[in-house]
């Protein structure tokens, strides 16, 4: 049937689009190797944060996010989502859950946004920063 997918590739192609702007592909790049060179150097994450519970997530995480505070070295940052992934995989909250429709999610950023305002023109609040994946 001609035109059946023609709304769902158009979709694919606006996310695609977004995403060259909005992510980071770099990123994951960095983030994988790390959990590969981790692997051979603590072992498996399942033994140390499923089965043995011997690591701590969270605080290695506050751990990292201190750190490039003090230094703005942006490898910690990937230390922060490495350890944020294995908080999702491996929950240290008894009870934790998922939950991909919350509403309330929104108002828990400290800054303000581009869309928060009535033109997109006025970007006199924003501070212009240099796209650090360009660089890497």
């Amino acid at each position: 049937m001609p035109g059946r997918h023609e709304g769902f590739e158009q979709a694919l192609a606006i996310n695609k689009f977004i995403l060259k702007t909005e992510y980071c592909e770099k990123f994951d790049d960095i983030r994988k190797n790390m959990m590969i060179v981790s692997y051979y150097k603590y072992g498996p994450l399942k033994d140390n944060y499923g089965n043995y519970k011997c690591m701590n997530a969270i605080e290695n995480l506050k751990i990292r996010l201190n750190k490039y505070l003090e230094t703005g070295n942006t490898e910690y940052l990937a230390d922060v989502a490495n350890f944020a992934m294995l908080e999702f995989m491996h929950p240290s909250i008894e009870g934790a859950f998922i939950d991909l429709n919350a509403s309330n999610i929104s108002g828990l950023y400290v800054s303000d946004n581009i869309n928060a305002h009535t033109s997109l023109s006025n970007t006199d609040f924003c501070i212009p920063v240099y796209n650090q994946c360009d660089k890497i």
